[in-house]
């Protein structure tokens, strides 16, 4: 299954497709926007690191970041099924 998420100024997108590999880093999923859910969490992770925002995956492997003085989940992107 895949997914095409974009954010409403289109400045990214990243299709997720549980046939790709997640064992690529970091700047290889995002040079070549597809990934699947693990490495989708990674990037989410790295985006919010990248903007000084605390992130780390979750023990069920979902990015969270830290506010109000705990961890909560990550706001997910807008997204549609391909």
């Amino acid at each position: 299954m895949m997914y095409l998420l974009t954010k409403k100024s289109k400045p990214w997108r990243m299709v997720i497709d549980e046939k790709a590999s997640a064992s690529l880093t970091i700047e290889e999923i995002w040079r070549r926007q597809i990934t699947d859910k693990k490495g989708f969490e990674i990037i989410c992770v790295a985006a919010l690191r990248s903007v000084s925002v605390p992130a780390r995956l979750g023990a069920d492997g979902g990015a969270e970041f830290f506010s109000n003085e705990k961890w909560q989940p990550a706001p997910r992107p807008a997204a549609k099924e391909q």
